[in-house]
């Protein structure tokens, strides 16, 4: 039955797409976007990250604060951006962010010693932080209530796709150079946006709509056994930052957030451990496409089932995939490694953004997810650098990899015993905690 409705679906957006609720096609904008934000910045910037530091002949560590300053940049500008959604809607701050991220690439293109590399990844990392998929997550969230879960699933499709563009860059880099490619890439994120932002619309309600495309039909409302999905939240600022179920998320983001931080080091990685360039493009696409499924069935899923449940299961994916990694000798061991990650981080990616909405509501989103998201940014400015200082001492990725892991466990218990605020200051409504 799903399979025939998803096939329905598909159908429809290709036969009548004026009659498909607009919702859908901010979602699809969304995907697009996160593909090519996630294709330079997150999973693809391991390429570009290899090549610099081949170039200059830096210790690892020391390159490794480039990533370090993108992290404090965004975990500083993220609660400015998350007031700046709340206050101006997603669609505008996107458009600055990709005007940001479009300078950063540039001028890290023509960079010549450290202070201009460290200099351009602070541009590129505001850039980045204005145009994340969270940004566009405010306005899907603001679209959706039924649906969050599949549609943040179907919008984070899009870092699945971005693993296509880091294997182009593998593959290319060598070919044209580093400093080529990433000027094209920041030409690219100008082209993107002009072409995909203006579909973004931060909320239905002033387009004479309502979310979902309508109210719920009666037997969707009434609560049954197979849907997680929580009465909307009201709450106010200071009632999600008193409650201890949002600081158990945070340091549980915090941990998560840190551990991304192996993806820097993939390219160099895989390649000591003996992948060619082809080989290594071919672990990238795979990756990130593989997990496509991965993504949209995770978001489908946590409409029915406890969306804690569904992020425990995605950290323990995530610790055996990092473990798994520093031993890839063989092709066949880094594709599993990275299909297990690719898979991990998207399925969490989707979750946490409808667990988000459903828990501390949509109306202080932006500030929550922009507070959260500072705060959590201390820990992933000390991994690169720890990971790449690790390196340079033992020769080995695996220590440091391990000791990520091994970290990474603690949010395990904090996700599964997260709960709502129990009380709303706005109305004073009581709500249930879970």
């Amino acid at each position: 039955m799903r399979t025939q409705k998803a096939v329905m679906t598909a159908w429809m957006f290709a036969r009548h797409p004026r009659q498909v609720f607009y919702g859908w096609w901010v979602t699809l904008a969304g995907t697009g976007l996160a593909a090519y934000t996630d294709g330079i910045g997150f999973w693809g910037f391991t390429n570009f990250f290899a090549a610099i530091v081949r170039h200059f002949g830096w210790p690892q560590a020391i390159a490794a604060i480039g990533p370090s300053l993108h992290r404090l940049e965004s975990g500083i500008a993220a609660p400015i951006t998350g007031a700046m959604v709340d206050r101006y809607g997603a669609r505008k701050v996107l458009v600055i962010g990709y005007i940001a991220a479009g300078c950063g690439c540039i001028l890290m293109s023509q960079i010549e010693n450290l202070w201009q590399y460290y200099g351009s990844f602070i541009i590129l990392a505001f850039g980045l932080s204005a145009g994340a998929f969270t940004v566009t997550s405010a306005a899907i969230n603001a679209w959706f209530r039924r649906y969050r879960g599949r549609a943040n699933g179907i919008m984070l499709v899009g870092p699945g796709l971005s693993g296509v563009l880091s294997g182009f860059w593998a593959l290319v880099i060598p070919e044209f150079g580093w400093r080529t490619v990433l000027f094209a890439a920041g030409i690219g994120f100008w082209v993107v946006g002009m072409l995909l932002i203006p579909l973004i619309r931060n909320r239905p309600e002033a387009y004479g709509m309502e979310p979902d495309g309508g109210p719920a039909p009666e037997s969707e409302t009434a609560p049954t056994a197979r849907s997680s999905v929580l009465p909307d939240a009201n709450y106010a600022l200071r009632d999600v930052l008193r409650s201890r179920g949002y600081w158990q998320f945070v340091i549980a983001s915090s941990l998560l957030g840190a551990s991304w931080s192996v993806i820097t080091f993939e390219a160099l990685m895989l390649s000591e451990n003996g992948l060619t360039d082809r080989a290594i493009a071919l672990v990238f696409i795979w990756q990130t496409s593989s997990s496509i499924p991965i993504r949209v069935v995770a978001g489908t899923v946590a409409d029915y089932i406890d969306k804690r449940v569904v992020l425990a299961v995605a950290i323990i994916v995530q610790g055996v995939a990092i473990v798994l990694f520093p031993l890839a000798t063989e092709l066949w061991i880094a594709m599993i490694a990275g299909f297990l990650l690719g898979s991990a981080i998207g399925s969490q990616s989707s979750v946490r953004l409808a667990l988000q909405a459903e828990y501390w509501g949509l109306a202080i989103f932006g500030r929550v997810v922009g507070i959260q998201q500072g705060l959590a940014s201390i820990p992933s400015i000390i991994a690169p650098f720890a990971i790449g200082w690790l390196y340079d001492q033992t020769g080995s990725y695996l220590v440091g990899f391990m000791i990520v892991a091994a970290v990474l466990s603690i949010s395990l218990p904090l996700t599964l015993t997260m709960t709502r605020p129990k009380s709303t200051t706005a109305d004073g409504v009581r709500l249930a905690t879970t």
